[in-house]
């Protein structure tokens, strides 16, 4: 018979499914899961490490011999003993490779061989207490020769009243002993067994050498108690139980689910629907965004015509005939600015009414979706919205000025007033003209004619005023004409913008609906090969538990 690592089967397949629930449990991702999924982590952790043979015994009493002996590898007889202990094992699974030498020794997979120096001394005995907390067998090795091993006594007797069920002892040099003496010895092992520990251990008698196959009888013995170790069952059943109430608690939460997702579906339509009778609502208003819109336009004419007078000035010059050439462009610039800063102002005002609104609509929500879909959406995000808001007024702005400008509103400005600039240009030629007159009659002594050709020129200068004065009133009167007539022209075109603003703030606010949506559509996609995985565990470990 090999020694091998008991209940490696039941063990492996008990340990996949676990790791199969552990997984879907990452897939549904329910917080409730968490309570449930612990344990279950944490019995997969008792069963992670190898399983361990322990022998303690005092110095020279045969523990490395009877280690080589278990699994036939004369280099555990053959290797001295450096510190307290040293474990043999096939490969390090816990990463923990302090005090371990590896075989390549399949006999070695799942197994730990934990060989111990003299337990007599007292720093030895201490680390053997602690090395037998997690030991599965421990193998007592007494001297024949010496019966009285007070310290591998002791150490039984600790390990037994603890619970520990894989106690055994192995009497060793037994063949040094006479036919009279070996009979008395196995009399008084179990005397001091009684006597030392409380109760009767398995004791085995091996010889110096294996005679009449003592070595494989106990190698089955060693194999029966490591089969028997109630530890080892005890952890594996603990996680299928565990493992079982996991997927128990999985199951119920995909039900629920799955009742829930038959009126999901339905609810945000609902919620939907609601925000559609917003949208609804909003357009119908989109007659005062336009008024509002064309009375913008009429208010800032006032301002802009001030601003036209202020710089055409109230006397003709050659700076107003400058000024009058860029006053189409500036003009331009002038009412986009003001159309601008009005429509900022009055969107200010309706984004807070509608951000008011949006959160009175959120409050009435958010228990209904709580209570219906099981998803906390939390307070109003007024911040984001009003975020994606302010970039909304920004391209509202942006886009106002497009049907102004499909109006070719700067040129019909640089009309208006190139129209003046001619006989204004001719008034201060004449002007210039009758002063260079006047200048040369003066230096060739003609003063009088010189004289006439000033008040000449200032009556020339003084009938351009009076025309500048005019021609201002026309430019106010046609700058405000344009304005009613632009208020006409892009009526419909500033329909579509106002509308597609609306919409684009509507759509701001259904955005904030995202996750509970995306919640709902996954919920639904995953939910079926959900619990298709979660029955396939249930069947499984439903027909393991009880071969356990």
């Amino acid at each position: 018979m090999e020694l091998r690592r008991a209940y490696n089967v039941q063990e492996s397949l008990v340990s996949f499914w676990a790791e199969q629930a552990e997984a879907l449990c990452r897939d549904i991702d329910d917080e409730s899961l968490e309570d449930y999924r612990t344990p279950v982590e944490q019995a997969l952790r008792a069963l992670s490490h190898d399983r361990r043979i322990m022998v303690i015994g005092g110095a020279k009493s045969g523990k490395s011999s009877i280690l080589s002996r278990l699994i036939d590898a004369p280099i555990i007889a053959r290797h001295a003993m450096e510190g307290h202990y040293l474990c043999w094992r096939y490969t390090c699974r816990d990463g923990d490779a302090g005090h371990s030498l590896f075989l390549p020794l399949h006999q070695l997979e799942g197994l730990e061989l934990v060989d111990t120096a003299d337990c007599e001394q007292n720093d030895v005995h201490s680390t053997c207490r602690t090395l037998m907390q997690g030991a599965d067998v421990i193998i007592g090795v007494i001297d024949a020769q010496k019966p009285d091993a007070v310290g591998v006594w002791s150490l039984l007797a600790e390990a037994t009243a603890n619970g520990q069920d894989g106690c055994s002892i192995a009497v060793t040099h037994a063949d040094r002993l006479s036919a009279k003496s070996a009979v008395a010895l196995k009399e008084s092992m179990r005397e001091l067994c009684h006597k030392r520990i409380g109760k009767a251990l398995p004791i085995y008698f091996l010889a110096s050498s294996d005679q009449g196959g003592e070595t494989e009888i106990f190698r089955e013995r060693v194999q029966d108690t490591l089969e028997s170790a109630h530890a080892i069952r005890s952890a594996i059943r603990s996680l299928a139980e565990r493992t079982s109430d996991l997927v128990d608690k999985q199951n119920r939460v995909l039900r629920a689910r799955e009742t829930v997702s038959r009126t999901d579906s339905g609810f945000l339509a609902g919620i939907e629907q609601e925000i559609d009778d917003m949208l609804t609502h909003q357009m119908t208003a989109i007659n005062e965004y336009h008024k509002s819109f064309k009375s913008t336009i009429l208010q800032v004419m006032p301002s802009l015509i001030h601003d036209i007078r202020q710089r055409l000035g109230y006397v003709l010059s050659p700076v107003t005939l400058l000024r009058l050439e860029l006053m189409g462009r500036l003009a331009d610039r002038e009412l986009h600015r003001s159309l601008k800063e009005q429509i900022s102002l009055r969107q200010e005002e309706s984004d807070e009414q509608f951000v008011a609104y949006c959160a009175q609509h959120w409050r009435s929500v958010r228990p209904r979706m709580k209570k219906t879909l099981e998803c906390e959406i939390g307070v109003f995000p007024a911040d984001k919205l009003e975020k994606e808001l302010t970039t909304l007024r920004s391209r509202l702005c942006r886009d106002a000025y497009e049907p102004l400008a499909a109006a070719n509103l700067r040129r019909k400005f640089f009309n208006i007033f190139a129209a003046q600039t001619n006989w204004m240009r001719l008034c201060i030629i004449a002007i210039c003209i009758l002063l260079t007159v006047a200048g040369i009659l003066g230096c060739v002594g003609q003063d009088v004619l010189g004289l006439l050709c000033v008040v000449a020129s200032l009556m020339v200068w003084f009938a351009g005023c009076i025309g500048h004065r005019m021609a201002s009133r026309q430019i106010c009167h046609s700058v405000e004409q344009l304005s009613r007539e632009l208020c006409a022209s892009i009526d419909h075109s500033m329909r579509d913008i106002l509308g597609r603003m609306l919409v684009s703030r509507i759509a701001a606010y259904r955005q904030l609906y995202t996750t509970p949506r995306q919640k709902v559509t996954r919920q639904v996609e995953t939910l079926r090969p959900l619990q298709t995985r979660c029955s396939k565990i249930h069947i499984q470990l439903r027909s393991l538990i009880p071969r356990l």
